[in-house]
């Protein structure tokens, strides 16, 4: 009788000690699956991210399993889960537009709309209002923006004071001529030491800016028909072409030399106004540190709109999660000011939740204090068409690559080259449309 009473007592501690009894069976302890790229050495990132799942598993009860994912896989994975391969519950994501159009509404990017009152409430008051645009696609909304990469203008300090020019007066595409002449400098036999406006970045991510500051757009409001072949596509791609031949004020070497080194340029003093371009923070501090206290980052240049490129990346939950209140509730968690502040900062990124940017590393920082003063102007493309990385692929053979060369080196005219590239942006779009089909 003892041995039997001692087996009962065993036995009436296993719920205790492995959960609750269900039926036959016991009910595990809650788990998630999280995906996140990595974006710092992985002993700073993975510090940070098990920190962070300690604290909400104590609070929740929920563990979440990460997994942290290499950029060179980056899109290769999501093109897998969005075509029905395993998925985590959460993710880390980006191209919001292609994925969530690749999935159909089985897989990839799962709208969460219908949730976001009762964990994220105010979502809309927290965040830029740009960055809210790069989840925010056909009526649904697909997550919460944790990083964002606007394109501000960026000027040399150093050199402005010496020209006697007020940064303030540059402000438009005129004034931009005006600065570019007095910048540009010459030796004694006329070769350009500097150039007054310099081109920073892939060529069709410069593109970008003018067309909209044109205002003008790449796709028409459904995405199904370039329109590149229109008076602001022109408007835009003339302009670039007369700061090259007509002002003089910027070099043609990036569109005939595929290797042209515009950092190098930059940090040798050779371009002095930089209208586009992604961050130089890591390669100046890095690299030439004494520029820090000559960079100046600040808000786009207007024509017809003042707007600026934006990249971004947000957190968001996938189909076919397991447990959507779980993955909601590991998203909220995520999406609070202090963990947003604490995951930005320490990947190095800007915060798209304004709060944190009250941070001193914002406020401070001699990039980041002007890089700042751009967002409200940040424009997403999100690749709004499946054929998007095709059309804008950086390379020759991609619509807009080939219309940037073949226009600022003066092979061929504005209206031929514009033309050319609106035909292939069109096919490429069709192409994709057929294989949907």
């Amino acid at each position: 009788m003892k041995r039997i009473g001692l087996i009962v007592i065993t036995l009436s501690l296993i719920p205790l000690l492995f959960g609750t009894a269900v039926g036959t069976g016991f009910a595990k302890v809650k788990q998630i699956d999280f995906w996140m790229m990595l974006y710092t050495d992985y002993k700073t990132q993975n510090e940070l991210i098990r920190g962070l799942a300690k604290d909400f598993e104590a609070e929740t009860g929920i563990k979440v399993n990460y997994e942290f994912i290499n950029w060179a896989q980056a899109r290769e994975k999501m093109t897998m889960l969005s075509l029905g391969g395993e998925a985590p519950d959460v993710t880390d994501a980006f191209w919001s537009f292609t994925f969530s159009d690749m999935g159909a509404g089985k897989h990839g990017p799962m709208p969460i709309e219908d949730y976001i009152d009762k964990y994220i409430p105010d979502l809309e008051e927290r965040w830029t209002t740009s960055s809210l645009g790069d989840v925010k696609y056909k009526g649904h909304l697909y997550g919460v923006p944790w990083r964002v990469d606007v394109r501000p203008l960026v000027y040399r300090k150093d050199f402005f004071e010496q020209a006697g020019l007020d940064p303030e007066g540059l402000d438009t595409w005129n004034d931009l001529v005006v600065y570019g002449k007095k910048l540009t400098k010459k030796d004694a036999s006329g070769k350009v030491v500097r150039w007054g406006v310099g081109i920073g970045g892939d060529l069709a991510q410069y593109y970008y800016n003018w067309i909209w500051q044109a205002g003008g757009s790449l796709l028409n409001e459904d995405y199904t028909e370039a329109t590149l072949d229109t008076e602001a596509g022109r408007e835009a791609l003339q302009f670039l072409v007369d700061l090259v031949y007509k002002h003089k004020v910027a070099p043609i070497d990036p569109a005939l030399d595929p290797s042209y080194d515009w950092l190098g340029e930059y940090s040798a003093n050779h371009l002095a106004i930089l209208p586009v371009t992604g961050s130089i923070k890591k390669f100046i501090e890095q690299n030439v540190p004494h520029l820090t206290e000559e960079t100046i980052a600040r808000k786009p240049l207007k024509n017809k709109v003042r707007v600026s490129f934006q990249g971004a990346g947000y957190f968001g939950l996938l189909y076919g999660t397991k447990d959507v209140d779980a993955a909601m509730q590991w998203l909220s968690f995520l999406a609070r000011t202090e963990v947003q502040r604490r995951v930005a900062i320490t990947m190095g990124q800007i915060s798209p939740c304004q709060p944190a940017l009250d941070d001193p590393y914002y406020t401070e920082d001699w990039w980041f204090k002007g890089h700042v003063k751009a967002l409200p102007y940040g424009r997403t493309t999100q690749h709004p068409n499946p054929a998007w990385g095709a059309i804008t692929n950086p390379k020759p053979g991609a619509p807009i690559y080939d219309m940037m060369v073949n226009a600022l080196s003066g092979r061929v005219g504005v209206e031929e080259a514009i033309k050319t590239a609106q035909e292939g942006m069109q096919e490429l779009i069709r192409s994709y449309e057929k294989e949907k089909k």
